[in-house]
């Protein structure tokens, strides 16, 4: 995180910034080999072998993307672009949060009448990407109306597979191990929420010095490195959504299915 956060000022090639990502990587690679070798480890790396638990593992962290990011700094966006007050600027971004409320009832209620729960998921992850990418409509004359659908659509992306991903996740494990791999799902939640706005912040915040230096005024700035930022988002959003199609081939093993052979 502070490689990430401090790379723009401190200039990514700089020595503070090059320890923090290699004491980041040694960090996680003594933290794999203490876990695989004791006997009732924190995390049993056995979890993350199976291609089913980490897609849908790996649905929060498309949302992440998607969604925590433009919740962050949208609104700044509509305050120092848009121009808008912060009391206007954060009602337009209720727009944005009330499909997180109401997406995870509609997404049990769709399952429990038959709906297939990868099916939420795959629109879940189509609406991230299209409520990114619907978002570009916005800048200086922003009209609510024309950005009341995208703000639905990112939102929607988030509400609908918020629940509906830990008890896939959880169905695929033995009980014994419900505990630990609620734990990793919620750690894949968590840290890629941090993750993805340090990331966002490094992204936006380095694009706007650049078109600030190539002679753009600072909101002018600001404003094309919203959009840049955006489309970078979406596609961060299709690939990690490529790859959960991946992981979710038919054929892929379930954790439950394995250790019962294995026992």
């Amino acid at each position: 995180m502070v490689g990430i956060v401090q790379g723009g000022p401190w200039g990514w090639g700089s020595p503070a910034v090059v320890a923090s990502f290699v004491l980041a990587i040694a960090l996680l690679i003594g933290f794999a080999r203490v876990e695989s070798r004791r006997p009732a480890p924190l995390l049993d790396l056995e979890l993350l072998t199976h291609p089913r638990f980490m897609a849908l593992c790996l649905v929060p962290v498309a949302a992440s993307f998607g969604f925590v990011t433009l919740l962050t700094y949208f609104p700044t966006f509509l305050q120092y672009v848009a121009g808008q007050s912060s009391a206007k600027a954060g009602l337009v971004t209720v727009l944005l949060t009330i499909p997180v409320v109401v997406g995870p009832l509609a997404a049990g209620r769709a399952v429990g009448a038959g709906v297939n729960p990868l099916v939420v998921i795959w629109i879940s992850l189509g609406a991230l990407i299209a409520g990114d990418l619907g978002l570009l409509l916005a800048g200086p004359d922003t009209v609510v109306a024309v950005i009341a659908v995208p703000l639905l659509l990112a939102g929607s992306g988030m509400g609908l597979s918020a629940g509906l991903v830990d008890g896939q996740a959880l169905a695929l494990v033995p009980e014994e191990k419900a505990g630990m791999a609620a734990g990793v799902v919620n750690t894949m939640r968590l840290g890629s929420e941090a993750l993805a706005v340090a990331v966002y912040a490094a992204l936006l915040t380095g694009l706007a010095t650049r078109r600030v230096d190539e002679g753009l005024t600072a909101v002018d700035a600001y404003d094309s490195a919203f959009h840049t930022t955006l489309v970078v988002l979406a596609v961060v959003v299709a690939g990690l959504s490529g790859l959960i199609v991946v992981l979710l081939r038919p054929g892929a093993s379930a954790i439950r299915s394995r250790s019962r052979r294995s026992g």
